[in-house]
């Protein structure tokens, strides 16, 4: 009897080990498209905003860090629920671990099955002129202000703000189908493409104090909708970008301040949550109780990220107890862009919340996004998997080649896209497809019309 504590305690330990290093494995794999095992410590060939570091960023948070507090840490219960739903992790965690690892070995091999010298170097670069962009921002400005305002006339801000609080998630009922309104919260999404047009404009082509001012002025109109609606994700897009445009158009940034920028980050996002629980359990003249621990909570208890935990869930219940989708959460983008105002009995489009009610079993409109490999194996089982993670590999490189290694130094065009493209290649694979797709159009199509708007000008390249 007292060799069976020592039995099932060794069980556990091997146990833990073999997931660990299931769980640092796909790190290795992503090492590869950097030409070398041991690449990623070669600093000629680190681009900390590549597809393949922000894939091994989400990578090391959600699979490998997570895959160790839940083997190592052992957490309380409504953690291991919030990520595991009703779940062990001993007990499921393991087919997850070996999709993340297939798929990311296929992202790989979609990755470098393009060769970078397959393009040739850009020879011209649009010019933007001072007039006609200052004139252009200006309206396109005025009209998202406008549809910021009919939002929250929508959404009955002022009176809300005694109930409901400054931020929270904001709803309306149609048909007893409750809507968050997007198509008139596109102004915020107008005014955020705006703010990064203006970051390029200062990055790249006029560094004059006044464009750093009117870029912070640009930004804080840009998260003021989302931080009211408690879109906490809008935030950080945003700020990422502005990000990406600094390296790539002025000067790059260091490891460092990607660090300080993702704790600014889960501070925000752990502060709105803060905020939403406070608003959802006690009312909003409840006291703010927040304290920074809870960026712990935000950045391994939760769904976010490449998640293991979802991964496996979704696994485990496919095809056991659900049936495969067969592309019915990607078909799903074609009707996306219809408001709900005009069909009333539009289908819900995002496959977050038939995951959270139907997989997690969650009784409210709490969702969980899948993320591209589960959403991947809901649809089509393991040669989902497979095709369509080589497919989303080979397109992050095209993406990467094109417009940014191939890019002239000044071209503002092919950075701004790439800075929109990018968040969708990372989020992709930590959310769900059609979300993405309709966030990456709402950005892209604003922005091209205003290229468009500036005109046909251009000029030769001087590299």
């Amino acid at each position: 009897m007292n060799d069976i504590p020592t039995l099932i305690d060794f069980y556990w330990m091997a146990t833990s080990i073999g997931y660990i290093c299931l769980a640092v494995l796909p790190l290795f794999w992503l090492s590869l498209c950097l030409q070398a095992p041991l690449g990623i410590l070669r600093r000629s060939r680190m681009d900390i905003f590549s597809p393949t570091f922000l894939v091994a960023g989400a990578l090391l948070i959600g699979t490998t860090l997570r895959t160790c507090f839940l083997m190592l840490d052992q957490p309380a219960p409504e953690r291991i629920q919030r990520l595991l739903g009703n779940n062990l992790p001993d007990d499921i965690l393991l087919p997850g671990l070996v999709a993340i690892n297939l798929a990311i070995v296929m992202w790989v091999v979609g990755y470098l099955s393009l060769p970078t010298n397959r393009f040739s170097k850009q020879n011209s670069v649009k010019v933007l002129n001072p007039t006609r962009y200052y004139t252009v921002l200006g309206l396109m400005t005025l009209a998202g202000l406008v549809l910021v305002g009919l939002y929250l006339q929508k959404i009955n801000f002022i009176e809300q703000l005694a109930n409901v609080g400054l931020s929270a998630k904001r709803f309306i009922s149609i048909n007893n189908e409750v809507s968050p309104i997007g198509h008139l919260r596109i102004g915020a999404d107008l005014i955020a493409g705006l703010a990064l047009i203006q970051a390029l404009y200062y990055y790249v082509i006029d560094h004059r104090p006044r464009n750093a001012v009117l870029l912070g002025a640009l930004v804080g109109l840009a998260v003021f909708v989302p931080f009211v609606a408690s879109v906490r994700g809008e935030i950080i897009y945003l700020l990422f970008s502005i990000l990406v445009v600094r390296h790539y158009g002025y000067k790059k940034v260091r490891a460092w301040a990607i660090v300080v920028a993702l704790i600014v980050s889960f501070l925000i996002l752990g502060f709105m949550e803060t905020l939403r629980q406070r608003t959802t359990d006690n009312g909003a003249n409840q006291p703010i109780n927040f304290h920074a621990s809870q960026v712990l909570n935000t950045m391994i208890y939760t769904p976010h990220f490449i998640g293991v935990g979802k991964t496996s869930v979704v696994i485990h219940k496919v095809p056991r107890d659900l049936d495969y989708l067969y592309g019915k959460s990607y078909a799903m983008t074609l009707i996306a862009p219809i408001p709900r105002v005009l069909w009333q009995d539009k289908p819900v489009v995002r496959i977050g919340r038939f995951v959270g009610q139907k997989i997690y079993e969650r009784p409210n409109r709490s969702g969980v996004p899948p993320g591209l490999i589960g959403e991947a194996y809901l649809n089509f089982g393991w040669p989902g998997i497979v095709f369509i993670l080589t497919a989303a590999g080979w397109l992050s490189k095209l993406a990467y080649s094109t417009l940014i290694l191939k890019r002239c130094s000044t071209d503002v065009v092919r950075l701004g896209i790439y800075a929109i493209i990018v968040i969708t290649i990372i989020d992709v694979m930590v959310t769900d497809f059609t979300g993405n797709v309709m966030r990456m159009a709402r950005y892209l199509i604003p922005f091209l019309l205003f290229m468009w708007l500036m005109g046909k000008q251009h000029k030769p390249a001087n590299e």
